[in-house]
């Protein structure tokens, strides 16, 4: 027998200093030392795997050789399984030793996300406003670490995939059908009774309740949803749903917002007379400021004419701009006019019967100043009081909406925001995700 047939034409397995054989093992301390991806290698090839498996193909082949081996099992070897279960854990556990090439592997499930409903007022809507929501969400255990216990296995009878097929009987046909499995309620894997978690019952996650922070930006609408990144359910291994809050507008008593949600708008009953001549009125405001409110000069108002209070309206989101308040004005016409009973009467007594039959009087300068005379009263203790306190006293002014309104979409635009058209399904995300 010769040198090569001996020694398998490689040389000594260790080799010798300066000759040609290729070392095996080399020398302590040299740069054949394994390493932290040797060993990495070594567990994937003890599951039957090369470096671009994924984490999902190390699930898989852990669960299909761990119930080929597992010593409970007819030709079990208690010996491979152990070494299975040690690579399992080893590549699982280190996020360092994760395998490369397709580490990133197809999109995790992530779970649905949990919802809840805030109602809000169109104040809140308008200032801004922060509440606080509770909700109860499924929570992975830190005692067990959301594995449910000790010892777990994959079940046998379904293979660990947590459900069985059947076959059922249907007249002349049999159907074939995916059920849970009954052994292991469909998880996939079994845990002795004695070596359950106790806390979560060996479910692995348990409720929790959660008190979460919601800020309601000024601008937001009914319907608008605050996207809390992940902060649902979870579970150990999918990605944790998210937290959605939705707005819920409560109805307002004497106000209402324009769909394309920039305005404010205000029906205002007005008599025949204060149509012909003229009108002040106030309106309390979303803030709490007073709006005292004048008509327009020399102006004679139609029934359902429109007006609006400029830029006293709902903040375009980013812009630095408001829309407006509409007023919708309504003229009530009186029911019936006596002629023949007005114009018996002597000259002085006409104009007061005409202006009780037609609603009402000439406005009165004695309203402005009373309402201002108030005002100051209630807010001289208070000199640094912010303007929620103030009376404003504005003009009604002519108003093109669908000019105003292309405007305002255009400014949206300009900024970013998705106009009307584009909203559906846009949420605010927080939680280091970008707002929308």
């Amino acid at each position: 027998m010769n040198f090569e047939d001996f020694f398998g034409g490689g040389g000594f397995p260790g080799g010798f200093p300066g000759g040609g054989a290729r070392f095996h093992g080399g020398f302590p301390g040299g740069d054949d030392e394994e390493d932290e991806e040797t060993k990495k290698e070594g567990y994937l090839r003890e599951l039957g795997l090369d470096n671009k498996a994924s984490v999902d193909d190390i699930k898989r082949a852990y669960k299909k050789l761990a119930l080929k081996h597992h010593p409970d099992r007819p030709g079990g070897n208690a010996e491979k399984f152990k070494k299975i279960q040690d690579a399992y854990d080893s590549l699982t556990a280190d996020p360092k030793a994760k395998p490369s090439g397709r580490s990133n592997g197809p999109p995790k499930r992530k779970l649905k996300p949990t919802e809840e409903t805030l109602d809000v007022t169109l104040e809140d809507l308008y200032t801004g406003a922060t509440r606080t929501v509770a909700y109860t969400r499924k929570v992975i255990c830190k005692i067990c670490s959301g594995k449910g216990g000790q010892e777990v296995t994959p079940c046998v009878r379904c293979s660990g995939r947590g459900a069985i097929l059947v076959d059922r009987r249907l007249g002349p046909m049999i159907q074939r059908m995916q059920i849970p499995c009954d052994r292991c309620e469909g998880k996939g894997e079994i845990i002795p009774e004695s070596k359950k978690c106790v806390p979560c019952r060996g479910l692995g996650r348990k409720s929790e309740t959660k008190a979460m922070s919601v800020e309601i930006q000024k601008g937001m609408k009914h319907g608008e949803k605050i996207v809390f990144d992940e902060e649902g359910d979870q579970h150990p291994e999918v990605v944790s749903g998210d937290f959605v809050v939705q707005l819920r507008q409560i109805e307002h008593s004497t106000m209402k917002r324009s769909k394309d949600g920039f305005h404010i708008v205000v029906e205002k009953r007005i008599s025949l007379l204060e149509a012909l001549t003229g009108f002040q009125f106030t309106i309390q405001h979303l803030d709490g400021r007073t709006l005292l409110v004048n008509s327009e000069p020399n102006t004679i108002y139609k029934d359902r004419e429109i007006r609006a209070i400029k830029d006293e309206g709902f903040p375009v989101k980013n812009a630095h701009v408001n829309g407006h308040i509409i007023i919708n004005l309504m003229v009530d016409m009186p029911t019936s006019l006596d002629n023949k009973e007005v114009f018996d009467l002597p000259r002085a007594d006409r104009k007061t019967l005409l202006g009780r039959l037609l609603g009402g009087s000439r406005r009165r300068p004695s309203v402005e100043a009373a309402i201002l005379k108030k005002a100051a009263q209630d807010t001289a203790p208070y000199e640094e009081e912010t303007k929620s306190t103030a009376v404003h006293e504005v003009t009604l002014e002519r108003i093109d909406l669908e000019a105003e309104n292309s405007t305002f979409q255009k400014i949206l635009r300009a900024h970013g925001e998705p106009d009307d058209e584009d909203e559906e399904g846009q949420g605010v995300r927080v939680g280091g995700c970008q707002a929308q």
